[in-house]
């Protein structure tokens, strides 16, 4: 007899036995352990009669037990792959012949090995047949030496400042406590997703690539809240292995592993209550570290913020040019989580109008500096005279670092007030220009698929011209609203803030930047947020 026990469609473990009697419940003294408080202590019983046929006994009947979907309340015969429920377990039954079981005990480890690993892969499992698996209220009995040993650790880890730093002090200890050969530690800063930090050292300490066991192991341990032992792991050379959430606050903020070879001490139940007792210990101060990390770097982030806003404000004009014909207006919202937008408009010697939008994408000190440069380049360039795309260049020559990570998408204008005649130049996809006509209607500029100021050297930006005729409106913003959601998470989208735009068609250029602010302010009321700066500048030709 062969049961298979499987929980919500994974293969946890199996149990053979020649003879019965088979007593399965939630007890662990039974031979088939179900770990879930609604079973009966012992709930089933499965035995042999004198011909040698496998029969069911239902032992507390109140708590309802399954044979192949039908509630069973006597006594019944078992049969080749018979499915018994219980609750979310399944017990897959397979009755086989004497001669094939005794052939099974009879043989070597090595054809033993190679049998649970051939039933692994005929039902779907990932990890080896004959994992032992523990969940996270399981007692567990620990010797007084090792709960010192493992108590000391938590206390020098959590004394450590870097969430980087706590890495190497663990996986020394799994690796010393467990005569492990490999160890490995992933630590991730939300519930879900990727690890944000991880490393893996072997027994001589030298660094390593992530072992291959520890991947399979991931699911189970992060998803499950599972601590697992492989007793032996069929990859020729390699032994056994233990993975390990680490669990803070409910929550599974990262992976502890360990790994030996074939020719070392195996691993089995009672190593794993060690090791669950080892990541348990060490789980809550490398929480604590990564709060107060994440804290600290929150508090970093809140004074750039404060710097680089302090600094867009001494860079933003807060005075703006008249002209006879020529209409201006200028809006910004400010982002909660950056200061990222730019906006000038200047009168050039021959009363033509200058207009630029930019948005930073840049960390720490460099916000404010990449701010300041395009200012002091902006104004430069407005007293040469020079053209929308003679100023990109210019920019993109002075900005050029070779870090991708810094860059400015841009949108230069010129106008001539009196005629209407103007041209601009456009450097990334973040910027939008366009013109909103005094009959109605909307319509961006052509904008050439370009990279942003300082990402490649040799760009060449061009300027294109345009009219505008009386009444119309040219439009440059940044694509910030896209960053502009309610309460409820809906987007509110640079369309919508194209739609409110044009339905202010007519409007002086203040009134239509007034109305547009109640709509975003409506929009965000009751909890919504900004991320990014939303800005928007206006020039109506009248």
């Amino acid at each position: 007899m062969r049961v298979l026990i499987i929980e919500r469609g994974q293969l946890m473990s199996q149990f053979e036995s020649r003879t019965g009697p088979i007593r399965i419940g939630s007890s662990s003294g039974n031979q088939v352990h179900i770990p879930d408080v609604k079973i009966s202590p012992h709930q089933l019983t499965i035995d042999t009669d004198n011909t040698g046929a496998w029969w069911l006994t239902v032992n507390d009947l109140l708590r309802p037990t399954l044979v192949n979907r039908s509630i069973v309340k006597d006594r019944v015969q078992l049969r080749q792959r018979d499915e018994i429920e219980l609750g979310q377990f399944l017990l897959r039954i397979f009755v086989e012949p004497d001669g094939e079981m005794s052939q099974t005990t009879a043989g070597s480890d090595e054809a033993w090995h190679q049998r649970m690993v051939n039933v692994t892969r005929s039902h779907g499992e990932s990890l080896p047949l004959g994992t032992i698996l523990a969940r996270h209220d399981k007692p567990v009995t620990l010797a007084r030496e090792l709960l010192e040993q493992f108590s000391l650790l938590g206390m020098r880890v959590e004394r450590l400042g870097a969430t980087q730093d706590v890495m190497m002090p663990v996986l020394r200890a799994a690796l010393r406590a467990f005569g492990g050969r490999r160890a490995w530690i992933g630590l991730r800063k939300a519930s879900r997703g990727d690890f944000n930090y991880q490393s893996a050292l072997d027994h001589r300490g030298a660094l390593i690539p992530r072992p291959s066991t520890s991947v399979v192991m991931q699911s189970r341990c992060l998803e499950e809240g599972q601590y697992l032992c492989v007793p032996r792991i069929p990859q020729e050379g390699l032994g056994a292995a233990m993975g390990a959430p680490l669990v803070y606050e409910s929550t599974h903020i990262g992976m502890l592993y360990v790994e030996n070879d074939a020719a070392d001490t195996g691993y089995d139940e009672s190593t794993l209550d060690q090791f669950s007792a080892l990541a348990c210990c060490v789980a809550m101060p490398i929480g604590d570290v990564m709060r107060k990390a994440a804290v600290e770097r929150q508090a970093v982030l809140n004074h750039e913020l404060a710097v680089a806003r302090e600094v867009q404000d001494a860079v933003t004009p807060h005075a703006l040019p008249h002209w006879d014909h020529l209409q201006v207006a200028a809006y910004r919202y400010p982002g909660a989580r950056a200061a990222c937008d730019f906006y000038d408009i200047v009168q050039l010697k021959d009363k033509s109008a200058s207009l630029l939008v930019a948005r930073v994408t840049a960390q720490g000190a460099h916000l404010p500096r990449f701010m300041a440069e395009v200012r002091a380049a902006f104004r430069m360039s407005a007293v040469h005279n020079d053209s929308p795309a003679v100023l990109i260049r210019a920019l993109n020559w002075l900005l050029l670092s070779g870090d991708n990570t810094r860059f400015i998408d841009a949108a230069a204008v010129h106008i001539a007030a009196e005629g209407g005649v103007g041209s601009y130049c456009v450097a990334g996809q973040r910027v939008l220009v366009g013109c909103i006509h005094a009959g109605g209607g909307c319509d961006p500029f052509a904008a050439p698929n370009v990279p942003a100021i300082g990402q490649v050297r040799q760009v060449h930006y061009e300027a294109h011209p345009f009219q505008l005729g009386r009444g119309d409106t040219v439009v440059l913003a940044t694509d910030g609203a896209n960053a502009a959601a309610s309460a409820s998470g809906e987007a509110f989208g640079v369309e919508a803030m194209h739609d409110s735009l044009c339905d202010s068609v007519g409007n002086a250029p203040g009134q239509v930047l007034h109305e547009f602010d109640e709509d975003l302010r409506a929009f965000l009321a009751n909890g919504g947020k900004a991320g990014e700066d939303i800005t928007v500048l206006l020039a109506r030709r009248s």
